[in-house]
């Protein structure tokens, strides 16, 4: 069965409040600007890492010799890209990666092992709500994104007869998630968000799971690129 695992979960909690605090700290001593820092008309391209939590999942069969197991990591991987209409409003993509590798073993006649992987390919938008220094030295903002999400497995099948199969299957899934940028001058920032994918169920089992809707926790490093003007 899968269930939530507080261990994940602490880490997410632990892990958000540290990066937090780490990105809070320098901002009192970045300069204010004259001008509100330009975002408009400007590429920021980014990083990202996180963790999805509740993604482990695990059950054992109770006949001597007999053992199922299964699990995911909840690693997140990715990057994005985005244009900013204005010094507010930014759209683009994200693109995510989940490792779902799931591993079953029978000591028996027969075994059987499998791999997969899930990725979330969002498009949406970014809106800063409001910035909160002389400059746009850091910006809270609310994100919203819809796209599939891509599931593929393989798995091999030893015994007799011995068979390989492979599953590709693509459902709708959306993310909606607060976070808060940092530039660090005009080049150069960093994030962290939270937030909760909404995903459908896949038909069959990808990974450990049929459905990987969850909440989100990201940090990204971002690269601006452009000269920018002073928002519409």
């Amino acid at each position: 069965m899968v269930g939530y695992d507080p261990e994940v979960a602490m880490f997410a909690r632990l892990a958000a409040a540290v990066v937090i605090v780490a990105l809070m700290a320098p901002v009192s001593r970045l300069p204010a600007q004259a001008e509100p820092f330009a975002l408009a008309d400007r590429h920021h391209i980014t990083f990202t890492a996180g963790l999805l939590t509740t993604t482990q999942a695990g059950s054992s069969v109770g006949v001597p010799g007999v053992v199922v197991e299964a699990g995911a990591s909840g690693l997140l991987g990715g990057f994005g890209y985005e244009y900013w209409l204005d010094d507010r409003l930014a759209v683009g993509v994200r693109l995510s990666a989940l490792d779902a590798t799931a591993n079953v073993t029978v000591t028996g006649s027969a075994a059987r092992v499998e791999s997969g992987v899930v990725a979330a390919v969002l498009f949406g938008g970014r809106y800063q709500v409001a910035r909160l220094t002389a400059s746009n030295a850091l910006r809270p903002y609310v994100t919203l994104g819809v796209g599939p999400l891509i599931g593929s497995a393989d798995g091999v099948s030893a015994g007799f007869p011995t068979a390989v199969t492979s599953v590709h299957q693509t459902v709708a899934s959306g993310l909606v998630a607060i976070g808060a940028d940092v530039s660090l001058g005009r080049r150069v920032t960093l994030g962290v968000d939270a937030g909760y994918l909404l995903a459908a169920d896949f038909r069959q089992r990808v990974g450990a799971r049929t459905n990987y809707s969850a909440p989100v926790f990201t940090l990204s490093l971002g690269v601006l690129l452009g000269g920018g003007r002073v928002g519409r």
